[in-house]
């Protein structure tokens, strides 16, 4: 089982992904920022995104440069439990338009577990290379664009989940 559940759940991060050139839209009316009106993340990352002439970030995983742990299906009172626990390092790159410039990083989840309870983000430590840690005007958006590449690995882990309980 454990073979399985690794390459499965490796196979599926390798392919998480997202593109935020809507996410920066020079069109979108901002004008609640002129006006006063406080304004949410993704509002203000917009807002800085903007302002540093960046019009998209498309993010993605690379390599899965890691995935250590196991899983297995434990019967408890005639109930199936299905378990895993691993260690995953994903390395990633997010490039940023116009420019086609590249920052790559690491994304460090210590535990994607079934212990964490359904709909609770996994913890996540980001990393970029030395020295190509994105400048204070592209920062905003390549953060969001990376927060989103985290969601999107969520998203695969779900993906695994429902296909690893749909086993027999």
């Amino acid at each position: 089982m454990s073979k399985w559940a690794k390459e499965r759940l490796e196979g599926l991060v390798a392919g998480a992904r997202t593109a935020l050139g809507h996410a920066v839209d020079p069109d979108e009316d901002l004008s609640a920022a002129s006006a006063g009106a406080a304004l949410d993340d993704r509002g203000r990352a917009k807002l800085e995104a903007l302002s540093a002439g960046v019009r998209g970030v498309a993010c993605r995983v690379t390599k899965v440069k890691k995935m250590a742990g196991d899983a297995s299906i434990a019967v408890v009172r005639r109930k199936k439990r299905f378990l895993f626990d691993y260690d995953a390092s994903l390395e990633f790159e997010a490039v940023v338009t116009p420019g086609q410039v590249k920052y790559k990083g690491t994304l460090d989840y210590p535990e994607l577990s079934s212990a964490v309870s359904e709909g609770e983000p996994y913890e996540c430590q980001v990393t970029y290379k030395s020295g190509r840690a994105p400048p204070s005007g592209e920062k905003a958006a390549v953060d969001l664009a990376v927060a989103e590449l985290r969601d999107a690995v969520a998203a695969t882990v779900a993906v695994f989940v429902s296909e690893y309980q749909a086993l027999p």
